[in-house]
């Protein structure tokens, strides 16, 4: 499923949720905005990927880490999370 360590895609996992609430982007925002980007997953598979159920792809993952960053952006927070 992933080119990455586990423990390595585990930690990348576990940034999303506490980003999304830093960059003020509800789940069903961040589902949205994912879309916008070509993201194919469900809003649950987006929702279990951010809290420690399966896993999605390294690509769809990073779609999300793109969605999260944009709304950094919007919002003048020079955080930005890693891509994996």
């Amino acid at each position: 499923m992933t080119s990455l360590e586990p423990a390595t895609f585990d930690l990348a996992r576990a940034a999303l949720g506490p980003a999304c609430g830093r960059a003020e982007l509800t789940r069903g925002t961040l589902f949205l905005r994912y879309i916008g980007l070509g993201g194919s997953c469900s809003s649950s598979q987006i929702a279990d990927h951010c809290s420690d159920g399966a896993a999605l792809s390294v690509w769809e993952h990073n779609l999300l880490v793109q969605a999260i960053n944009e709304r950094f952006l919007e919002v003048g927070n020079l955080e930005r999370v890693a891509f994996s």
